[in-house]
């Protein structure tokens, strides 16, 4: 009779990888902002607010008014954190509160916590202060 021996390896941890080609190499546009249960913010008319993530762990995007760029990492259960980098330092008057939108922006960036995909291209990030940003993959021109 065989006896089995236990293994002595160390079991892998589970391969719940982040479905990262669903967010790399995309680029993103910020359509809303959420705080706790307040109703979502479209971003101001005339305005456009974007981020995209490259396979590096480095993102850039557009705040508004300002580019910005900095690091990112993915984990396990959807999980993100952001460390923002530069920003550049441009005032812009108009739209009105583009100013606001864009520390806004910045701020509940920086405190990303996970990140979910939607079937219809969205792309939310939830963060500290229970903001969510609400992102649509940009359109191929």
């Amino acid at each position: 009779t065989e006896t089995s021996v236990p293994s002595t390896e160390t079991p892998a941890p589970p391969t719940e990888t982040p479905p990262v080609q669903d967010i790399i190499n995309t680029t993103w546009h910020l359509m809303s902002m959420t705080q706790a249960k307040s109703e979502p913010r479209p971003v101001l008319p005339g305005t456009k607010i974007t981020l995209f993530l490259d396979p590096g762990g480095a993102f850039n995007g557009f705040a508004g008014c300002n580019n910005y760029a900095g690091t990112y990492a993915l984990g396990v259960n959807n999980a993100i954190a952001i460390k923002l980098g530069q920003v550049t330092k441009q005032s812009c008057p108009s739209p009105k509160g583009v100013m606001e939108q864009e520390q806004q922006y910045l701020q509940a960036l920086q405190g990303a916590q996970s990140y979910a995909i939607g079937n219809d291209s969205s792309f939310n990030i939830y963060a500290e202060g229970q903001w969510i940003l609400s992102f649509m993959a940009a359109t191929p021109r």
